[in-house]
């Protein structure tokens, strides 16, 4: 996962990790743990995956001043950064993916 060192340092400090090192995020047991932990905490925060994962690619404050901005509701209705829009479009792409895959394997998808 692509985690930026500010954002991969307060993570391992709030998860508690022992002995973290930014050089070790490329190390997929760190990475995963660390991204997992960061992207269950923007689902917790704006209450959507899809809200969270423009999060994780824009930045929080992006998001908050678009949620701001842009919505009577309280629910992110336009992107205004292409990259955004296509880092979630092509997201979208791969669940669909991804949920046929564990279909086929006999897996379950819960979410």
């Amino acid at each position: 996962m692509q985690l930026m060192k500010p954002t991969a340092d307060w993570a391992a400090e709030e998860i508690g990790i022992e002995d973290y090192s930014y050089e070790n995020i490329k190390d997929p047991k760190l990475n995963i743990e660390i991204g997992c932990w960061f992207l269950n905490s923007l689902i917790y925060r704006y209450g959507d995956l899809e809200t969270a994962l423009c999060a994780y690619n824009a930045g929080s404050g992006n998001i908050d001043k678009w949620l701001d901005e842009g919505t009577e509701d309280g629910t992110l209705t336009g992107i205004p950064f292409f990259e955004t829009r296509n880092y979630i479009s092509r997201v979208k792409t791969h669940i669909v993916a991804y949920r046929c895959i564990l279909k086929f394997i006999g897996g379950k998808y819960e979410g």
